[in-house]
């Protein structure tokens, strides 16, 4: 089984598009922006947490549906750089 190790930063579509605009409106021409959330999670993390939910919601035993994950190893998966 491949361990998931890619982390992203997960935003509310209302503070991307809240920072999207602000730079638009008061960006300056030529300079670069980052917008991020400081809420990096790896994807599996995400993965576990809506299973939790989606079981709950179901009312399945917690961690059923954990059997329904599998894991496909891509070794050319294109990969983010590292943050400083």
């Amino acid at each position: 089984m491949v361990k998931e190790k890619i982390f992203r930063d997960w935003l509310y579509v209302e503070d991307h598009v809240e920072a999207i605009d602000l730079i638009l409106h008061q960006g300056e021409i030529g300079e670069t922006y980052a917008i991020g959330g400081n809420n990096e999670l790896k994807n599996i993390d995400i993965v576990f947490k809506l299973i939790e939910i989606t079981d709950r919601l179901l009312k399945r035993p917690e961690g059923t549906s954990k059997s329904l994950i599998s894991f496909v190893d891509r070794p050319f998966r294109t990969r983010l750089p590292l943050r400083n």
